[in-house]
């Protein structure tokens, strides 16, 4: 007895044997290399435009219709002058594009028969490699655009950063609301399109 079921093992071990073959098939992969942005803490709580008051208190106040060039809240820090809107990009190759949303709107998505809107072309941006009292200057700004400016897009300082000043006009006769837009900011290789 002690035969027969040794050699019934013997004979399931031999019938559960099946011969295997395994193919091998190569395996690729070509990781490319990233970058990345990183926004000031008050340009990621938005850019709040305020009067000559509030610009040298750094605290928002409403404006007036038919008043221009007003600054962004954080445009001069009241301790030191510098801007507070600055975005570090991770390589020296890289340029920045900004730009909004929409036009600056009583109704964020600008629909609405009771909708009033400021166009975003009143609304102008600078920036430089330099952060200072002058710089970046109001001289030197540019329009903002809908979408994202690639006709003005900015590369960092040697050590990755832009610093960015913001001005409002508001045109005469609108009338007194809150306005919003979404501002959006990118980074692309040297060269290349935000889209």
């Amino acid at each position: 007895m002690k035969k027969l079921a040794l050699a019934l093992i013997i004979l399931f071990f031999f019938l559960g044997i099946k011969e295997t073959k395994t193919d091998t098939y190569p395996m690729n992969v070509s990781i490319a290399g990233y970058y990345y942005i990183i926004i000031s803490d008050r340009l990621a709580e938005g850019i709040w435009f305020t009067n000559s008051t509030g610009a040298k208190e750094n605290v928002m106040y409403p404006l007036i219709a038919g008043t221009f060039s007003n600054n962004a809240t954080f445009n001069y820090n009241k301790t030191n002058q510098k801007t507070e809107y600055w975005a570090y990009v991770s390589s020296s190759n890289l340029e920045i594009c900004n730009g909004a949303k929409y036009n600056l709107c009583s109704n964020l998505t600008c629909i609405g028969y009771d909708n009033f809107e400021i166009l975003i072309g009143n609304v102008s941006w600078s920036a430089s490699g330099l952060n200072d009292e002058q710089n970046p200057s109001l001289s030197n700004s540019i329009r903002m655009v809908l979408g994202y400016d690639n006709e003005n897009k900015t590369k960092p300082n040697s050590e990755g950063y832009v610093y960015f000043r913001y001005w409002l006009d508001v045109p005469p006769g609108f009338p007194a609301y809150n306005y919003s837009t979404i501002y959006q900011i990118q980074i692309v290789q040297e060269g290349g399109s935000c889209v």
